[in-house]
């Protein structure tokens, strides 16, 4: 027997459908603006690090902020802020740079709750849209003169497409949540590196500039 089931008309009469639909437009939206932002912290921090350093080594530092000005990853943030406070003591501009690695953490981590929630969420809100199908096909068996397969066809092709509807929101999400949660990590830890790193060098500059030498241990 040949049934024919439009598959548009299905779309339009499943509240589920469009639900999962806003949600596919609203994952799409958040993968792409993340993977601008993290695109933006895919440099070569060794580059970055040395360039800073022969700025601060020749006490360049407006040319130094400048440069730092025109990079626009998170590392880049870090480095121009501890240069603008060199002048703390030592304690005080770790505990400074901490809190600014803490705020790009979290601009790096904005909006993508949004991807774990709707990981999560979309394979409920299809199961509950094969629940409404499953109802609506039982209802037009019982209200139909006659049987027959395509009387329910309508109720169970709405199952089965809210069905793979959640899964197909959901699976890139939960992927991309991965990803850039992965991918965060990454920078954050690059982000403390250059940290240390921009701390030692102030501070062994510092202690060339005062004319200090490391202090000779007393034993062999």
């Amino acid at each position: 027997m040949n049934i024919e089931i439009d598959i548009m008309q299905v779309l339009r009469s499943s509240a589920t459908l469009v639900v999962l639909f806003f949600c596919s437009i609203l994952a799409l939206t958040v993968i792409l603006e993340r993977w601008w932002i993290l695109r933006r912290n895919n440099v070569d921090m060794n580059w970055l690090f040395k360039s800073v350093r022969r700025y601060i080594l020749e006490n360049r530092f407006s040319e130094g902020l400048s440069f730092l000005t025109k990079q626009r990853s998170s590392i880049a943030v870090v480095l121009k802020e501890g240069i603008q406070k060199r002048t703390l003591s030592r304690p005080d501009l770790e505990e400074f740079l901490a809190n600014v690695i803490v705020g790009e953490h979290m601009q790096l981590e904005k909006r993508l709750g949004i991807l774990g929630t709707l990981g999560s969420m979309t394979p409920f809100i299809g199961l509950f849209g094969t629940v409404l199908g499953i109802v609506r096909a039982f209802k037009d068996l019982a209200t139909a003169s006659s049987g027959g397969p395509g009387v329910v066809a309508a109720g169970i092709a709405e199952a089965l497409v809210a069905t793979a509807a959640g899964l197909m929101v959901a699976i890139p999400a939960l992927i991309f949540f991965n990803y850039f949660s992965a991918k965060i990590k990454v920078v954050n830890t690059k982000m403390e590196m250059a940290a240390r790193n921009l701390l030692l060098l102030l501070y062994a500059k510092e202690r060339i500039s005062d004319g200090s030498r490391p202090e000779q241990s007393e034993h062999l």
